[in-house]
């Protein structure tokens, strides 16, 4: 995806040795250029671009969808094909109200905890 403007990054969280989720992330290579010299795994991605780009987030659109793990998603997350997998999209507004930051992320659906505060 980098060759056609975007840059991709995954991360696998664990919790107790067991992967909980995988994330993807997708962000404009030319908005955020230095984001390929960088290991995640070492650093906290959200720090990084705050630090580095001062972005400034305004909020986000995000929607959530049962699914079923495919191949790729039941290695990654040690379940069997098939298995009932939460996929949360999200994309993440500047104050420009440009998109800056698009998400996938697959929870394991028995592992997945919300809790949500809305001001009213």
């Amino acid at each position: 995806m980098a060759e056609s403007g975007w840059i991709e990054t995954g991360r696998i969280h664990y919790g107790s040795d067991n992967p909980y989720y995988f994330e993807i992330y997708h962000f404009e290579k030319e908005y955020l250029p230095e984001t390929l010299n960088r290991n995640f795994s070492e650093e906290s991605l959200r720090v990084f671009l705050d630090k580095t780009y001062n972005i400034q987030w305004s909020y986000a659109l995000q929607e959530s969808h049962s699914i079923v793990s495919d191949k790729q998603i039941s290695e990654l997350l040690k379940v069997e094909q098939g298995t009932l997998i939460l996929w949360i999209k999200r994309v993440s507004f500047d104050i420009h109200d440009s998109p800056r930051e698009y998400v996938n992320t697959y929870y394991l659906a028995d592992k997945y905890y919300l809790e949500i505060e809305l001001t009213i």
